[in-house]
């Protein structure tokens, strides 16, 4: 695990601080930060001296980003002409920091990083004394929080494989499974280190609990669609490749940057930023964590048409227990109307865990599932069995038989009990049969190529039905 040495890397331009020859303006609001930091035991790092040039000064930048806790990014007009500052709010943005931009006037931010930072909660300095105890509220609230999450980490397994990590959470000890998938992630990732399995466990719970995390859906007309299942069964591939279909088809595909709060949720932004690589990139996208919960909207002439939630599948799993982040019960209780995507895959781990995952769906029928709502039921990967014939002719009824056996019980949650229409329509939910595409193993990543488009329309249209 990396050695934090700073709690606060302060990225500032010196014209706000000294003049040309090194004599330091009075008064400055620089000073007055770092005396506030130094009063209160806050350790920083600050270009004091800004003595160093060229590959020297980009390598020390380096590792003090990395070894510090928070990003302090003093926003000025010198600051936003700077392209060391831009270049150090991206490294920050890299190592997945919390950067807090304390804005000491009113200019915009450099054109390289506007839009990473621009929906990050900032602190304004129109009072500065007011302005400074906020910041020193902040940067207490972090620190402690990121102290916090290292100390909960009592037990270390010795592979990451599947591995158990035992953690106190609120003084009590809880198992929390590592699920990252191996096909998609670094194999680095799997060595024997301790390290790396405690900073999976730091960005599985970001820097703060998983219950810090606060949703909240600023339309609340369009369509909810909650895209739930098991770990590991291509939820957001299929989200990625909906967003490629859509594209072609003349929509606008983005994720709500207003859907979490990122001041207190730091991983937000680059979640954002994350998934609109995936839609351009080549590479498949790596496990959901915990608290990878995204928003994206899809709209077509400037109007909201379907809002998509995905989320990590153990979040759903972890329905009912101590471990089950608070959002999920915020997204459970939303007005809007939800469409239900159940997604599931054939051969998926083995029975017990399959049973244990349709009793899941029967908990949320019971209590979450309304007669109102449209559920689909989407059998992702089905390239890998013997019902897709020709490249996109599926077996329906092969494939129905099939999840009937390998998933006893989940269509007959959704059974229908009106006597009018029963014969006709057994079933109140939708069966979708789903590839996303081919993955091609490269330099130890999975190249992504897009399956045939019948799929995605096919699905759309069942969504927008």
């Amino acid at each position: 695990m990396e050695q934090t040495t700073y709690d606060v890397f302060i990225s500032y331009s010196r014209k706000d601080y000294a003049d040309k020859v090194g004599n330091v303006f009075e008064n400055n609001i620089l000073s007055k930060i770092k005396n506030t930091l130094e009063t209160n035991g806050i350790s920083y790092w600050f270009d004091e001296e800004g003595i160093f040039s060229g590959d020297e000064f980009a390598s020390v930048l380096t590792n003090a980003i990395r070894n510090s806790k928070l990003f302090l990014f003093i926003s000025s007009a010198n600051s936003n002409q700077s392209k060391w500052t831009s270049n150090e709010i991206s490294t920050a943005l890299e190592f997945g920091k919390t950067i807090i931009p304390f804005r000491i006037d009113n200019s915009p931010y450099n054109d390289s990083v506007m839009m990473k930072i621009i929906s990050f909660d900032y602190i304004e300095c129109t009072n500065e004394q007011k302005a400074i105890k906020k910041l020193l509220r902040a940067i207490n609230h972090h620190i402690t929080e990121k102290n916090q999450i290292e100390s909960r980490i009592i037990e270390i397994p010795e592979s990451a494989n599947g591995a158990t990590v035992i953690m106190d959470i609120d003084g009590k000890k809880i198992e929390h499974v590592l699920t990252l998938d191996k096909k998609t992630l670094n194999p680095e990732l799997y060595n024997n280190h301790s390290a790396n399995i405690r900073q999976d466990l730091k960005d599985d719970y970001c820097s703060f609990n998983p219950n810090d995390i606060s949703v909240c859906v600023s339309d609340k007309k369009t369509p909810i669609v909650l895209l739930i299942g098991p770990a590991c069964v291509g939820k957001t591939m299929t989200l990625v490749r909906l967003a490629h279909y859509l594209l072609g088809q003349g929509y606008t595909v983005q994720p709500d940057r207003t859907f979490r709060s990122v001041m207190d949720d730091a991983t937000y932004s680059k979640l954002c930023d994350s998934f609109q690589d995936l839609i351009n990139g080549p590479y498949v996208a790596p496990a959901n964590r915990i608290n990878d919960c995204i928003l994206i909207k899809t709209l077509k002439s400037g109007r909201n048409i379907l809002q998509i939630i995905d989320m990590a599948g153990e979040v759903i799993m972890n329905l009912g227990s101590k471990t089950t982040p608070s959002y999920l019960y915020q997204l459970l209780n939303l007005e809007n109307p939800i469409i239900w995507v159940i997604m599931i895959e054939p051969y998926w781990t083995d029975m017990n865990g399959r049973r244990a995952f349709v009793e899941k769906i029967r908990e949320l029928k019971g209590q979450y599932i309304s007669s109102k709502d449209k559920t689909i039921i989407v059998a992702n990967k089905i390239d890998k069995t013997a019902f897709l014939e020709g490249g996109q002719r599926v077996d329906s009824k092969g494939l129905f038989n099939q999840i009937r056996m390998e998933y006893p019980g989940l269509l007959e949650i959704f059974q229908n009990i009106n006597p009018l229409v029963k014969f006709f329509k057994p079933y109140n939910c939708t069966l979708v049969p789903f590839m996303s595409g081919r993955y091609i193993p490269r330099d130890e990543r999975l190249l992504y190529f897009l399956s045939p488009k019948d799929f995605p329309q096919i699905l759309w249209k069942k969504l927008l039905k």
